[in-house]
């Protein structure tokens, strides 16, 4: 059960204990923090972006007031594995007893499980933008087994990662990310296949990117990000050629879909690793996107808002065959979905529906948010629960 208060934060009764009070600062592009007192999480409003000044400085006086108010010195800071954020360079900084890193898409999946008071272990499906990877690479559309009861997990599935040219101006610029994914698919032979689509780039940034992506000792970010392949699907279709708000170029996608009754979807693949994860490959169906997008020198809308209705038929059906062999593998009936895109309204149904066929369990967010703003609340309860289990 979640309440609020007239300081405009979110109490949330969990199944969980924390023994002495644990701070959590949460994420980056939507920070909010969180306050841990025995079964009780207090949650800020949402706080913005920290990369912005005065968002920041309300970041640390927000901490500041949380405490206050009730009355807590916490001893216990639970952060952000991303080294870079503000939010973990702050809690770092900070004479904490302890210091508890927590995995971005862990935190959402485990936020996901205290929104219905879940413990013990279910399937989380994290699908978002960004999320710093416990191998250094950027996550974004993540299948985890997560164990409530030791704040564990493990990564049993995930999207084939490909290259972001620009690092963090790849959220903003679309072709970025789509030139990325067409080095994926096409190899080499990218600037080619896919030349039809390429005219609304600026020809000295097309000559940078075919030269940077294609050079042997180019060490650019990986990411396995359904946000970022939402944008390089809104580039290909021609529907978004920069966030210039936020998700502007999911959201056109989306929109395009929307106005396009069901149609086939795509193929792709899903490939095994020799531990038994699951890769999801997109790359035939971005194969068929682009084939069918060369038959007119500009895509047709009718050709856009199909491909965006099969783009999403497509993602649906191969998370859910997905998240449905690992829970098969693990024994699990319960799927917990978190993560940005599932704001996506088409997405998330498609899933919920498909994955209940199945007969599993669905779980979306209810008194949470399915953005970062839950992040503190996962990570609070990720370290009172390790600290649990390295008390005993």
């Amino acid at each position: 059960m979640s309440s609020t208060t007239s300081q405009g934060e979110t109490v949330l009764e969990v199944s969980s204990q924390a023994d002495a009070p644990i701070l959590a600062v949460g994420a980056e592009l939507k920070s909010s923090v969180a306050l841990m007192r025995d079964s009780k999480v207090f949650v800020s409003p949402s706080i913005g972006r920290l990369d912005d000044p005065d968002a920041y400085r309300r970041f640390v006086t927000e901490v500041e007031a949380l405490c206050r108010r009730h009355d807590a010195q916490p001893t216990i800071i639970a952060h952000d594995l991303h080294p870079q954020y503000a939010a973990t360079r702050w809690a770092l900084e900070q004479p904490a007893g302890k210091h508890v890193g927590v995995q971005h898409h862990h935190a959402h999946i485990i936020a996901g499980m205290a929104d219905h008071a879940l413990r013990g272990k279910v399937v989380g499906l994290a699908c978002d933008g960004t999320g710093y990877g416990t191998d250094g690479t950027i996550w974004g559309c993540e299948v985890l087994v997560c164990d409530f009861e030791t704040g564990e997990f493990r990564r049993a599935g995930w999207l084939r990662p490909f290259s972001l040219l620009g690092g963090d101006a790849a959220a903003v610029e679309t072709y970025r990310p789509a030139m990325g994914v067409l080095v994926e698919t096409f190899g080499a032979d990218w600037p080619v296949e896919a030349q039809h689509l390429l005219d609304s780039v600026d020809p000295s940034a097309l000559k940078m990117a075919v030269a940077r992506l294609g050079a042997p000792s180019a060490r650019l970010p990986r990411t396995s990000s359904l946000g970022r392949l939402f944008d390089a699907t809104a580039f290909l279709l021609g529907l978004c050629s920069r966030n210039d708000t936020e998700a502007k170029a999911p959201i056109a996608v989306q929109q395009a879909a929307e106005t396009c009754p069901s149609t086939e979807v795509l193929d792709y693949s899903l490939e095994t690793t020799d531990d038994g994860a699951i890769v999801m490959d997109y790359r035939p169906m971005i194969r068929a996107m682009v084939k069918e997008l060369g038959y007119t020198s500009k895509a047709q809308k009718e050709s856009q808002h199909r491909l965006a209705r099969a783009f999403h038929e497509t993602l649906v059906k191969m998370l859910r065959e997905t998240v449905a062999r690992i829970c098969e593998a693990a024994k699990e009936h319960r799927v917990v979905l978190s993560g940005g895109c599932f704001l996506n309204s088409l997405l998330r149904t498609g899933v919920e529906e498909q994955l209940r066929r199945d007969g599993l369990d669905v779980y979306s967010h209810q008194q949470l948010s399915c953005g970062d703003e839950n992040i503190a609340v996962g990570q609070a309860i990720i370290a009172a629960q390790q600290l649990h289990r390295e008390s005993r």
